[in-house]
């Protein structure tokens, strides 16, 4: 990347709900909570636990250096829920940023703002022209 790039924050967000209306205001709310313009979320059933839905998305991590680019990715996150495990940033092997990302898990005490998310992991990314 260089000094001012673009990136996407890929997200994963498993809730609790029992049925898709539901989950699509619970993915409704996780935009608003980040002040974020979410892609169309693809969402289904988790084929393990039935009661646990997984939507992927997006949203934009906006233009900055990558330090700016991460703090506006941990940004976003902190709004979802406290307590996530990071991971990177990852660099290639021509020192090019490729990611950064956290993962998130419920438990008894944890830190979720939404009370239906259940887990949740988030991958920085630099976007690609093309």
């Amino acid at each position: 990347m260089t000094s001012r790039s673009t990136a996407a924050v890929h997200w994963h967000l498993m809730f609790r709900v029992n049925a898709e209306v539901k989950l699509r205001r619970e993915v409704k709310r996780a935009a608003e909570l980040m002040r974020q313009d979410l892609e169309p979320a693809d969402c289904k059933r988790y084929w393990k636990i039935p009661e646990l839905w997984e939507c992927a998305t997006r949203s934009s991590a906006g233009p900055g250096s990558e330090a700016d680019l991460v703090v506006a990715a941990l940004s976003q996150a902190n709004c979802l829920a406290r307590g996530w495990y990071v991971l990177g940033p990852y660099f290639g092997r021509d020192g090019q940023f490729e990611s950064f990302s956290g993962i998130f898990n419920a438990r008894p005490g944890s830190g979720a703002i939404i009370s239906s998310l259940a887990w949740a992991q988030f991958e920085l990314m630099p976007e690609t022209g093309g």
